[in-house]
């Protein structure tokens, strides 16, 4: 009976130490699954912070190129603005600048090959301003038609109601008419253009939807990626690339000073403040009775006063202006009091394109007028310069003296930041007004990609 209990006896302690191991490896396994599922939050988690820090780290870093574009167009001193500033094409100051963890870019549009980027700023008076250009310059715009200058013209000449009976409407009044309405005179900013029906997505960014001024995979695949597009191996740029809404001119020569009127100065200021010669200036005062409406009105030597039968009485001593004496004078003089003139094309900057916009200005003397300024080591000085260029003629400048400029005060500053651990991209785009002091922001845009 000993003997029968004693063989008997282990099964039972065998079979606990079966069902302990068991529950110990479903423990285990348990764990494992508790452990690893915590591994995986957490990464989870980090990556989340981790994306989530990256991304404040890209945006502050495209707002650091923000600053640097700033920075350097305060720096500049120079009489005109052009190819040859800082701001304009400086990959050192503008190109993957690291920042710590980070790194900015500051692209701009120049119109380069398809795949060729430009760093540095863009500059507001190389486009045609919505606001003040007529409708033969917003016609000769690329892709422009009938119905787009149609209702481009009727949008900012159109009132917008005030939503009510009161003086003083809401917010709420103000924004819905914002958007059902064309705004008081003008375009308050330039992508209000895309609240205009004949005005779609495509017209206004064309394939360029992230304004980069380079053709990108995406920009010509068909329709397999966003944006859609013709797939013809060229950038087609849109509405946005050609036109602002933001671009004046001081009426102010290259050292600050007020322009002398050419209408209205007195003699003795046209000899001093111009150091023009008596018969110069007599030659003014006796063919201004008309008012000027341009200065190159000066350059109209067939209407010199003959001998006794001026326009103003005449007179024998008073002779008309050489071209050299004009060149001269020409970026001290002008028709208008105003001291602030909106809408002026840079002609240091401004493309192909938007020069033929200009009363006359054809494909080929568009080529010469950025053939010649190329070639000046400060680009244009005077919007007199322009006589110098083949095929500019002195009755083609007098319809185009008024609508150009050699200077700029407002820039877009395209600005996108990157963080290095993740790749994490943020853009932020702001249009600056230099002519303020301090620079004042237009417009602000901010995107993450």
């Amino acid at each position: 009976m000993e003997v029968l209990v004693s063989a008997l006896s282990p099964r039972p302690v065998r079979r606990r130490a079966a069902m302990a191991l068991v529950l110990v490896l479903w423990v285990l396994v348990i764990l494992t699954v508790l452990i690893v599922a915590m591994a995986q939050n957490t990464r989870l988690e980090n990556a989340i912070r981790m994306a989530a820090g990256d991304r404040v780290t890209a945006r502050w870093a495209a707002r650091a190129g923000i600053h640097q574009g700033l920075g350097l167009l305060r720096q500049d001193g120079g009489t005109t603005d052009g190819l040859y500033d800082s701001w304009y094409e400086n990959p050192g100051r503008f190109q993957e600048v690291p920042l710590f963890s980070a790194s900015f870019t500051v692209l701009a549009d120049r119109f380069k090959l398809n795949h060729e980027f430009s760093y540095g700023l863009e500059d507001e008076a190389a486009k045609v301003n919505l606001n003040t250009a007529g409708r033969e310059a917003i016609l000769a715009l690329p892709e422009m038609n009938e119905t787009i200058v149609a209702a481009i013209l009727a949008w900012r000449n159109t009132r917008r109601v005030s939503g009510g009976e009161t003086d003083s409407p809401t917010i709420q009044t103000i924004v819905e008419s914002a958007l059902q309405i064309p705004s008081l005179t003008s375009f308050l900013t330039i992508r209000e253009a895309g609240l205009l029906p004949e005005v779609n997505r495509k017209i206004l960014y064309g394939e360029d939807t992230n304004r980069n001024g380079v053709l990108d995979t995406n920009e010509n695949d068909g329709d397999r990626m966003d944006p859609p597009d013709n797939e013809d191996g060229r950038l087609d740029r849109g509405l946005l690339a050609y036109v602002t809404v933001y671009s004046y001119d001081w009426n102010r020569d290259g050292r600050g000073r007020r322009r002398i009127n050419i209408n209205t100065a007195p003699l003795a200021v046209l000899e001093t403040e111009l150091e023009l010669s008596y018969p110069h200036a007599l030659w003014i005062l006796e063919n201004r009775v008309v008012k000027m409406k341009s200065i190159a009105s000066l350059l109209m030597v067939d209407k010199a006063p003959e001998q006794g039968t001026g326009l103003a009485g005449g007179s024998e001593e008073a002779e008309p202006l050489d071209l050299q004496t004009f060149r001269r004078i020409a970026d001290r003089i002008t028709v208008t009091d105003e001291d602030r003139i909106p809408g002026r094309i840079n002609i240091n900057t401004a493309g192909k394109a938007v020069l033929q916009t200009l009363p006359g200005i054809t494909e080929p003397l568009a080529i010469n007028i950025v053939e010649a300024r190329t070639a000046l080591s400060e680009g244009y000085t005077s919007i007199a310069e322009l006589l110098l260029v083949p095929g500019i003629t002195i009755d083609l400048f007098m319809d185009i003296a008024e609508l150009i400029t050699v200077r700029s005060n407002v820039f877009t500053i395209r600005s996108c930041g990157r963080a290095e651990r993740t790749g994490i991209q943020h853009t932020v785009e702001a249009v600056v007004d230099r002519g303020q002091d301090p620079p004042m922001v237009l417009y602000w845009k901010e995107c993450d990609y």
